[in-house]
């Protein structure tokens, strides 16, 4: 089956059965397909789910400094440099 038929699915349906076993079933415009799967996910979106969480928040500073360190990773030889720069920080290489 190309994919490009696969992403015009109509409809998913996943059937967990007693014993065990789970299907996937695809609705194409044409045909249904059904494959049998180890495992399915389903993620159902909540909305305001994240924001009712006491997710950590970032002052300017701390993300500015995060934006420099992830940028210097991307570096060549970036890694290098900060792994260097982290050592001295703590006083040498420990042993």
């Amino acid at each position: 089956m190309p994919f490009a038929q696969l992403v015009k699915s109509e409809s998913l349906i996943i059937d967990w059965m007693d014993g065990g076993e789970t299907t996937l079933s695809l609705g194409l415009p044409s045909q249904i397909i059904t494959v049998p799967v180890t495992s399915a996910f389903v993620h159902e979106p909540k909305p305001g789910l994240y924001a009712a969480l006491p997710l950590a928040r970032l002052d300017a500073r701390t993300r500015r400094f995060w934006a420099r360190v992830f940028a210097l990773v991307r570096l060549p030889g970036g890694q290098s440099l900060l792994g260097w720069l982290s050592k001295r920080a703590r006083g040498g290489a420990r042993k």
